[in-house]
């Protein structure tokens, strides 16, 4: 899957490992998951769950504008995320 927003493997990787916000389209609950990673531009990506429950696909990349995004976390539709990045022992 092309990901034009993204230069290397690193930076598509860390789209979905370590998103910034995560979100759900109130569209589509419970079959539906988007991540969205500040880079130069804000990139979502929207994974989808196929209907018999038995994988998940890429349904939807596309740069996201900053108001746009201030309206997703203010309305709740997204989540900041804090992952602490702790090494297992």
């Amino acid at each position: 899957f092309p990901m034009p927003f993204c230069k290397n493997q690193t930076e598509r990787q860390e789209l979905y490992e370590n998103p910034d916000y995560v979100g759900v389209n109130p569209n589509e609950k419970d079959k539906s998951i988007e991540f969205v990673k500040k880079y130069s531009k804000n990139v979502l990506l929207g994974v989808k769950l196929e209907k018999e429950g038995q994988y998940l696909y890429i349904s939807t990349m596309y740069e996201v504008q900053e108001s746009k995004l201030n309206r997703r976390l203010y309305s709740g539709r997204l989540k900041e995320m804090s992952v602490d990045n702790v090494k297992k022992i």
